[in-house]
C-alpha cells in the first residue's frame, strides 16, 4: 500500500504515513465474497469498522483497480493536506508571478523614470546653454567730455542697431554715463551713435558727434565678462554758441535724461537752467551783433570820410584855378606838374599860363585881350592850337601844345584833351 500524498510505501492497515504524516483512508469494497487479503486480516477488519468519508472530503473517489491476488481493491480519497499543498503551491507560483510582475514593472518604472530624468538633464542643459549663450555682456566705453561728471549731469544717450547671435535685428536704445558703463548687448555684432546731448546741471550742451561706434560680441567671450570698447572713445565738444538751439531740442534732451533714470524734477531744474542759459545767449548775442553794426557803421563812416577827403586833396592837388579859368589834371599829374605866370602882362594879351609835366612843358592857355581884331593863332609845327572860347569878359581862349613828344614828359594826347574839356572859363 502506498501514501496517497508522498507515494512512500505504508504497511497495510496503517493509518499515518510514516514519512508525510498524512492520514491513510481505507474504502471497504461492497463485494460480497472477501478477497484473499481481507481474509488474512480478519482481526482487522472486525477491530477497525469501515471509515466513513468525512463530510469534508471531495465526492470524486479514485477509479476502482481490477482485484489482485496480492492486494485488496482499495479506494483513495485526497486528503485535505493534498489540496493544502496544492493551494500553497498555487499560491507560491501566484506570489512568484506578483513577484515577476513587480519586478518587471519596476524595472521598468526605474527605466521610465530614468529616461525621464535623463530627458529632463537633457532639457536643463540644453536651457542652460540656452541661457549662457543669451547673457547680456556689460559693454564698457571712454568718455572724453569737457565737465561732463554723473553727479552733475544724464547719462548720454546712445542708439545702438544691428544684429545679435539669433540673426535677429536689434534696434534699441541704451545710455551711457560718465565712466563709458551702463550698455549691456547679447552676442552680435553692433553699431553705436550718440542721440542727444546729456542734461548737465550749468546749462552746458554738448555736440551730437558724426562718429559711430562698431562694438562686436563674440562667441569666445566668457559668460559674464566684460566687452572693452575703450579703444574707442565717445568724445563729446561744448557748444560754444547755444542760441540756435530749439525748444522742441531742449525737450528731447529732457525726455532721455528721464529715460535714462534722472529723477523728473532733478532734470525740470536743469532744463530751466538750460533755457535759461540759452535766452542769455541769445540776448549777448544780440547786444554784441548790435555793438558790431555800430562800429561797423562807424567805420564804414570813418573809411567814407577818409576816401572823401583823400579825393579832395586828390582833387585839390590836380585842380588849378585862376581869375580867368580852372581845369583839371588827371590824378597821375598831382604833384608832378606846376603852371608858370611869367608871360602874364604881355603886349596884347591877358594872360599866357603855362604848364609843366616832370619839369617840361606840356600845354599853354593862352588868353587875348578883348576887342574884335583879336583871334587865336596858329601853333608852331611841331604843335597844335585849339580855341576854347570867350570869358565873361570877352578873352579869346585857347588851348595850345608845342611838343607832341607826349612820352617824353609822361603824358597823351587824350589826357590833353581831357585837360581842354575840363576847362571852365569865368
Amino acid at each position: 500500500m502506498f501514501c496517497p500524498n508522498c507515494g512512500k510505501a505504508v504497511p497495510d492497515g496503517a493509518i499515518f504515513c510514516k514519512e508525510c504524516g498524512a492520514r491513510i483512508t481505507h474504502i471497504v469494497s461492497d463485494a460480497s465474497t472477501p478477497s484473499a487479503s481481507q481474509a488474512q486480516t480478519p482481526q482487522l477488519a472486525a477491530q477497525e469498522p469501515a471509515l466513513q468519508t468525512p463530510q469534508w472530503a471531495p465526492s470524486t473517489q479514485t477509479p476502482q483497480q481490477a482485484p489482485s491476488a496480492y492486494a485488496p481493491q482499495q479506494t483513495y480519497a485526497v486528503p485535505p493536506s493534498a489540496n493544502n499543498k496544492s493551494k500553497r503551491t498555487r499560491t507560491i507560483l501566484i506570489v512568484i508571478i506578483a513577484a515577476v510582475v513587480l519586478l518587471a514593472g519596476g524595472i521598468g518604472g526605474y527605466l521610465v523614470f530614468r529616461n525621464a530624468q535623463q530627458q529632463a538633464a537633457a532639457q536643463a542643459a540644453a536651457e542652460a546653454a540656452y541661457n549662457e549663450a543669451h547673457t547680456r555682456h556689460a559693454v564698457v566705453f571712454k568718455v572724453d567730455a569737457q565737465g561732463y561728471a554723473d553727479a552733475t549731469a544724464s547719462k548720454i544717450p546712445v542708439h545702438v542697431t544691428g544684429t545679435d547671435l539669433d540673426g535677429a535685428t536689434v534696434d534699441e536704445g541704451g545710455y551711457v554715463d560718465a565712466e563709458g558703463e551702463g550698455l549691456s548687448l547679447l552676442r552680435g555684432t553692433y553699431t553705436v551713435t550718440v542721440v542727444v546731448s546729456p542734461l548737465t546741471s550749468d546749462g552746458t550742451v554738448y555736440d551730437v558727434p558724426s562718429t559711430s561706434w562698431n562694438v562686436t560680441v563674440g562667441d569666445d567671450v566668457e559668460p559674464g565678462a566684460t566687452v572693452d570698447a575703450t579703444a574707442q572713445p565717445i568724445t563729446l565738444t561744448v557748444i560754444g554758441d547755444i542760441t540756435a538751439l530749439t525748444d522742441d531740442q531742449i525737450a528731447r534732451i529732457y525726455d532721455c535724461a528721464v529715460g535714462s533714470g534722472m529723477d523728473a524734477a532733478t532734470a525740470g531744474t536743469y532744463r530751466d537752467t538750460l533755457t535759461s542759459a540759452r535766452q542769455a545767449a541769445i540776448d549777448e548775442k544780440k547786444a554784441e551783433e548790435a555793438a558790431a553794426a555800430a562800429a561797423a557803421a562807424e567805420a564804414q563812416k570813418k573809411a567814407e570820410e577818409e576816401a572823401a577827403a583823400e579825393a579832395a586833396a586828390k582833387k585839390s592837388a590836380c585842380h588849378f584855378e585862376c581869375e580867368y579859368f580852372s581845369l583839371d589834371v588827371p590824378e597821375s599829374w598831382a604833384g608832378k606838374y606846376y603852371c608858370d605866370e611869367t608871360a602874364k602882362g604881355m603886349p596884347a594879351l591877358t594872360g599866357w599860363y603855362n604848364f609843366y609835366l616832370n619839369g617840361k612843358s606840356a600845354f599853354t592857355i593862352t588868353l587875348i585881350g578883348a576887342g574884335p581884331d583879336r583871334v587865336v593863332g596858329d601853333a608852331g609845327v611841331n604843335g597844335w592850337r585849339k580855341d576854347i572860347g570867350k570869358t565873361s569878359m570877352g578873352n579869346s581862349t585857347s588851348m595850345a601844345c608845342d611838343n607832341t613828344d607826349y612820352a617824353s614828359y609822361g603824358t597823351s594826347y587824350d589826357e590833353l584833351m581831357s585837360i581842354m574839356n575840363s576847362i571852365e572859363l569865368k
